[in-house]
């Protein structure tokens, strides 16, 4: 036996309201918790129905309610390694940023939400977006699952940051993204000029 919360039979009663509204939808599919006998509460996916009679007439509501702890856990924890990773994460579609943690948005020397919507190649070295289009067709069309490469970043400023990418094609969004995983080079770069003038 299982409780809903005020909030979420609220929340129900108001979907209910909307599809009845809704000439072109008699279902709906959303989240909520309910509270276990032993006070726990559980986070579900619900999927509720209209019920009508033969006459179209409403009758109640059908519903399915399943448990999700372990997709939110698996969420949450996603969410704090993206966060918490010390390299920039990034997923674009379309030419367009649709997310990046916070190390990403300090990489380029802006913010999260200024770079939301934002294209891609205007953070991208005009040397190098060749490359950056070559890689994301070759992946898109399936010749590779992956790839990594060296290109330079060009910061809000002005400036420029070398950086290894490490690139991959996911489903975002309803939508086909790349998600690429950024990491300031610029100690090795350095490192690596030295070794070559020493030598």
């Amino acid at each position: 036996s299982v409780q809903v919360p005020d909030e979420y039979v609220t929340k129900t009663e108001g979907i209910v309201r909307e599809l009845l509204a809704d000439d072109e939808r008699d279902h709906a599919t959303f989240e909520m918790e309910v509270i276990r006998t032993d006070g726990e509460r559980v986070p579900c996916e619900t999927h509720i129905a209209l019920m009508t009679d033969d006459a179209g007439q409403f009758q109640g509501t059908a519903g399915i309610v399943r448990d999700i702890s372990d997709r939110k856990e698996q969420e949450e924890l996603f969410a704090t390694l993206v966060q918490e990773a010390n390299d920039g994460i990034i997923i674009t579609s379309e030419g367009g940023i649709q997310f990046c943690n916070a190390q990403m948005a300090e990489l380029l020397g802006s913010t999260r939400e200024e770079l939301t919507g934002q294209g891609v190649h205007r953070f991208v070295d005009d040397e190098d977006r060749d490359t950056v289009n070559e890689m994301f067709w070759e992946r898109y069309e399936g010749e590779l699952d992956a790839a990594r490469y060296e290109i330079d970043l060009r910061t809000a400023d002005g400036g420029r940051v070398p950086v290894e990418v490490n690139t991959s094609l996911v489903s975002y969004q309803r939508s086909t993204g790349d998600l690429a995983i950024v990491r300031d080079i610029t100690d090795r770069r350095k490192r690596e000029d030295e070794l070559e003038l020493y030598e």
